[in-house]
Parts: C-alpha cells; sequence; structure tokens
C-alpha cells in the first residue's frame, strides 16, 4: 500500500523499520531483559527501545538524532502486535489540524487526507520519516511546538497552519487568514493512544 501512495523511495521507510525489528542486537536486548529482569516480553520490547533511542538521541548529527524517533516507532508497533492492538483510523467531519506528542509514518501513512489537512507535534523531528512521508502525501506539518503554545485547551479553536513557514496561528486574525498559503482549519488534538 505504501509503495502506491508514495512511491518505493518513501516505502522503504518500512524496510529500514524491518531492519531495526529484525537487527540482532536489538532482539538480545529485548531477551537479555525478559531473562535478567523476568518481564513481559512487551515491557523489555519497550525498555530495549527506549535504551537504543537514547543512544540515538545523544547523537550530534541531526540525521542520526532523528533515528530515536524510528526505534521507538518500531518498538511501539512491536508491542502493538504482541497485545493485538489496531490502531483505530481517525475520522471526521470537517478538515482539521490534528495535534499529537507525535507520529510514526504507519500512522501518517493511514490519516484520513480528506479531514486531515495538518499535523502538528510536540515532539519529533523535521527530518523524522514521519515528517518525510507527510511532506510527500501534501499534508504540511510543523514539529517541537511546547505544551504551553499548544495547550489542550486551544482544541476546536480555528487556527492557520503554514508548514513551508513552520508557523502555527491559533484564533487567527482576519489579516492572518488574507494570507496566501494560509487556511482556516479546526484544530483537534488527537485522542489517546495505547
Amino acid at each position: 500500500m505504501a509503495k502506491e501512495l508514495v512511491g518505493e523511495d518513501y516505502a522503504s521507510i518500512f524496510s529500514i523499520y524491518a531492519m531495526i525489528a529484525e537487527d540482532w542486537n536489538y532482539q538480545e536486548t529485548v531477551t537479555a531483559f525478559i531473562r535478567t529482569q523476568e518481564v513481559t516480553a512487551e515491557y523489555a520490547v519497550l525498555k530495549a527501545g527506549e535504551s537504543y533511542a537514547r543512544i540515538f538521541s545523544a547523537m550530534a548529527d541531526e540525521y542520526m538524532s532523528a533515528r530515536a524517533a524510528d526505534v521507538r516507532n518500531v518498538a511501539n508497533h512491536l508491542i502493538n502486535v504482541l497485545i493485538e492492538y489496531e490502531e483505530p483510523r481517525l475520522r471526521g467531519q470537517e478538515p482539521t489540524i490534528l495535534v499529537d506528542d507525535g507520529f510514526s509514518p504507519e500512522r501518517v501513512l493511514f490519516l484520513d487526507r480528506e479531514w486531515i489537512v495538518g499535523v502538528v507535534a510536540r515532539q519529533g523531528n523535521a527530518r523524522s520519516h514521519a515528517a518525510e512521508l507527510a511532506r510527500a502525501l501534501g499534508i504540511p506539518g510543523i514539529v517541537r511546538v511546547s505544551q504551553e503554545e499548544l495547550s489542550p485547551e486551544w482544541d476546536g479553536h480555528m487556527a492557520v497552519l503554514n508548514g513551508g513557514e513552520n508557523k502555527l496561528i491559533i484564533d487567527p486574525t482576519p489579516a492572518a487568514l488574507g494570507r496566501p498559503g494560509w487556511e482556516p482549519r479546526i484544530l483537534h488534538q488527537a485522542p489517546a493512544l495505547v
């Protein structure tokens, strides 16, 4: 499905995820957590993912640092498989800018683009695979918006988003609404996910 939506280059992101999940060192770390700490497989996958994500986050290279999100996304996906959780497809009634802590490439791929016209992530990196995939799908977005800038109290308010300028204006003035590339949308917080 990914190949049909975004082409082979962007679909290769999911091959990278498979490589992470199949990495011998990652699997050994998960196994070691289970054996030495006598924890569940789900918890071991979470802890191994956090451990590897910290290593990538600490890297000075921005591209490599962005791979921390990939490791977290793989761990979350594996946990969902282990607990047999299927993420609901988000749908709506009106064009919406969706706000969440972060977005995985898998989640971006399955956004209902008739409803979701922009995404805002409180965490992440503009060079992450999720951000690259959103751009390939024509979904504008911005990352690293603080909780203070974007509190849940803004849910349901009118907003305009310009991913090219990396700007979000909540309750825009008429002057902001008249700028090219700025179309008013309703701001919604993503529902809590497992």
